[in-house]
């Protein structure tokens, strides 16, 4: 059996150093993953939790964990993906894998607070359709030569991307959210939790 613990970046702690020890602290205790949160804005169930505390960026504390461990899985449960723009999402994904020395675990999800994605320039409606299109450009930009895209949302010609992840044959993803999941694990080949 293996067992992940979350870092907390979602609970408000002033103190984000902590978050790295502990990340650090399950490492030696032998923990398998460590994980973090995605929001942008403190709204709806997280402003409840915790009002205009910290909320940190998921992918830099993993970066910065990334560094502090050399054993440990990095996963996200959940990044919004609809909160992302996929060629970036894609780049710094592939960076943190290859620093890591494939490590991720990039786990991604379609959101659940309208106002949030509003601000984030993604209808709400288009939020199922945009995330299983970003999947699809990440795995393509992951894994071809010369990847290229036409889609309703991203568009780009064949052309150079690096780095390549260094798990192959690309950084696992696994779907949040059953339903969303259902969908996206037809279209991308992803397994949903």
């Amino acid at each position: 059996m293996r067992i992940g613990i979350s870092l907390l970046n979602n609970w408000g702690i002033d103190d984000v150093q902590q978050l790295v020890d502990l990340a650090v602290r399950a490492e030696e205790l032998g923990f398998d993953s460590v994980w973090t949160h995605d929001h942008v804005f403190n709204v709806g169930h997280v402003l409840d939790r915790i009002g205009g505390k910290p909320y940190y960026e998921p992918l830099t504390l993993l970066s910065y964990v990334a560094a502090r461990t050399s054993r440990v899985r990095l996963g996200t449960s959940v990044l919004v993906l609809p909160y992302h723009n996929p060629i970036r999402l894609a780049k710094t994904a592939a960076t943190l894998d290859v620093l890591s020395d494939g490590r991720l675990i990039l786990g991604v999800g379609v959101g659940a607070i309208e106002k949030e994605m509003h601000a984030m320039g993604v209808a709400f409606t288009e939020r199922g359709a945009f995330t299983d299109e970003a999947i699809r450009v990440m795995r393509t930009l992951w894994t071809e030569e010369d990847p290229r895209h036409e889609g309703k949302h991203v568009r780009f010609p064949g052309m150079k991307f690096s780095p390549k992840p260094r798990q192959k044959p690309t950084i696992p993803i696994v779907i949040g959210r059953r339903s969303a999941g259902r969908r996206a694990s037809a279209t991308a080949g992803s397994r949903s939790v």
